[in-house]
């Protein structure tokens, strides 16, 4: 049997078109108004007396569709929320003597980039607030130190001033 519409090949018992979404005529029968119904397009008025059925093409609703992207949404903004808090520093120089770490959090990265012309000295502020002397960066280098992430360090001047405040996983550069 044949789309009388667009000449579309249809399967035996098929009641539309799957190229056009014509009714398909069996043959020496006459649709019937419920067909007819079903298979106008919007906005085509239908013969009064006639069953409207809802004839749905394949695809993803409206309601999935938003579902999916609020989930996408929300995901999104999640993973911004996690950065910048992973990377937010926990203080500042002014507010060091308040500072201590935390036992607990994920193992992180902590790198310090030195950029000055002369070395910096990193320290760990440990769990009573006391700065413990951890490791120097010379002029011009950098070095990583595998740390809690739940851990305060300061960088300082090798006289003891205070450049930067920071926690990890972060890379601190100094100028």
């Amino acid at each position: 049997m044949r789309c009388a519409q667009c000449d579309t090949e249809l399967r035996d018992g098929a009641k539309f078109c799957i190229r056009c979404g014509s009714p398909a005529k069996s043959p020496g029968s006459a649709p019937d108004a419920s067909t007819v119904a079903a298979a106008a397009p919007p906005g085509v008025p239908v013969p009064a007396g006639s069953s409207v059925r809802s004839v749905r093409k394949a695809g993803v609703s409206a309601t999935t569709l938003i579902v999916v992207v609020a989930v996408l949404a929300v995901g999104a903004g999640l993973a911004v929320w996690l950065r910048s808090r992973s990377q937010a520093p926990v203080g500042t120089c002014e507010t060091e003597a308040q500072l201590k770490s935390t036992t607990g959090g994920d193992e992180a990265l902590l790198t310090v980039v030195n950029k000055r012309t002369t070395s910096v000295v990193v320290h760990w502020i440990d769990l009573a607030g006391t700065r413990r002397r951890w490791f120097d960066v010379g002029t011009g280098a950098s070095r990583a130190q595998r740390t809690p992430g739940s851990y305060v360090w300061v960088v300082a001047s090798p006289e003891g001033n205070c450049l930067a405040v920071a926690s990890s996983p972060r890379t601190v550069t100094i100028e």
